[in-house]
């Protein structure tokens, strides 16, 4: 398998413990609904990373714009590189705490370079910190810790708490 950053992406096994997940586009937007209808309780265990679509130049793509006003939600935002043209919507946090949505893509820090959190089922074929210094030079803007998908990478250094999510009374 092969994304649109060139790498190439075989499947790991076994697949690592998630300490996060991302969703992009539409499972963005679900993903942020049902955050915002749990209780504080659950949500003070996360941090969160959102993001307006971006080509892989940085530049916003027209429409659909991700706001702060469209949700409860308002974690920071983050400069995504790839080719995703969609909002994505991280969470970090400890794995008994990640909440369950469609379409969902749980990440985890690979076990040899902490810094770069990758799809828990899935791992580049060239060595982890080979691909976190390409990274690094290819996106200088981007700060590790980074995440990084077939088809995209974002930094995770801005992830703060998530505000909103009042939960069900």
């Amino acid at each position: 398998m092969s994304g649109s950053l060139g790498l190439e992406w075989t499947d790991r096994e076994p697949p690592l413990a998630p300490a996060g997940l991302v969703a992009l586009g539409p499972d963005a937007t679900l993903l942020a609904e049902r955050l915002s209808r749990l209780e504080a309780s659950v949500t003070k265990h996360l941090l969160g990373v959102i993001s307006s679509p971006l080509t892989p130049a940085g530049y916003p793509l027209g429409g659909g714009e991700y706001k702060e006003s469209d949700s409860s939600l308002s974690p920071r935002r983050a400069g995504v590189r790839g080719e995703t043209g969609e909002s994505l919507l991280a969470l970090l946090g400890p794995h008994d705490w990640l909440p369950w949505s469609p379409g969902v893509i749980y990440l985890a820090p690979d076990p040899s370079v902490p810094t770069l959190f990758l799809p828990t089922t899935k791992r580049p074929t060239l060595p982890p910190a080979l691909v976190l210094a390409a990274l690094t030079r290819r996106f200088p803007e981007l700060r590790p810790p980074l995440a990084l998908l077939p088809d995209c990478c974002f930094s995770l250094t801005d992830a703060s708490p998530l505000r909103g999510g009042q939960g069900a009374r």
